[in-house]
């Protein structure tokens, strides 16, 4: 990390803070994470998990990278960085494009590598569930997988309310097809710990929608001794 903060590889702030995320507009860290799924991809997995394939909400990145990779794609300068590019400045919905088809640009380079290894790959993405949310992280998934982008996406449902899992799913079905969706159950993160009961209800509404599959966040000793003994005891 301080090697890349020293190589100004990271995202900012739009108050010039850095980020601890690597900044999509440097073609370096794009090789960086390519060059990884490269070489996995060489070595027989059946599969690619892209995770925090995203912008950090509307925090970043204001990065100088950033300003320049978002000037060469409006043609023109923009004088005051950030604040034509935040909610309400001239250039925000320009940005927010920008930011959506940065990110969309590094999934379909994915698959494109992916695809050249070994076209049995497949490749999924850890998503944000709702189209909204999404988009303000620069997360088109909906338009990953109508281009075929990603083989099926994981929105993270992390949340402890069933009603909440069940509204979450219907605006994932309603952007995407069900043969296309792995949602993630919240058993063991930061903000949500379900109980076995809570599994069942949520795994539940999940083969109801006849979905692709569903995973579970995160493996951890809960999980493996507790909720799925207890989800398939017979």
């Amino acid at each position: 990390t301080a090697q890349l903060i020293q190589e100004n590889r990271l995202m900012r702030d739009a108050s010039g803070n850095t980020l601890p995320w690597l900044c999509p507009s440097i073609p370096a860290n794009r090789e960086l994470l390519l060059g990884g799924i490269r070489n996995l991809a060489r070595l027989g997995i059946q599969g690619i998990h892209l995770d925090y394939v995203r912008y950090p909400e509307d925090r970043g990145c204001f990065a100088p990278a950033t300003r320049q990779a978002f000037q060469d794609r409006l043609g023109a300068s923009v004088s005051a960085w950030p604040a034509d590019v935040l909610p309400g400045g001239q250039h925000a919905a320009a940005f927010q494009k920008f930011r959506r088809d940065t990110i969309t640009s590094f999934v379909e380079e994915a698959h494109t590598l992916l695809h050249t290894v070994n076209p049995s790959i497949r490749i999924s993405a850890a998503v944000f569930p709702t189209p909204d949310a999404a988009a303000s992280r620069g997360q088109d998934w909906p338009a990953w997988i109508r281009s075929d982008l990603i083989d099926f996406a994981c929105p993270m449902i992390y949340t402890e309310n069933t009603a909440d899992f069940a509204a979450s799913l219907d605006a994932c079905l309603a952007v995407a097809p069900a043969s296309t969706l792995v949602p993630g159950l919240g058993t063991g993160a930061d903000d949500c710990q379900l109980d076995v009961s809570l599994a069942a209800s949520q795994l539940a509404l999940v083969r109801s929608h006849h979905l692709a599959g569903l995973a579970f966040f995160a493996v951890d000793d809960e999980l493996l001794t507790a909720i799925l003994p207890g989800l398939f005891r017979k």
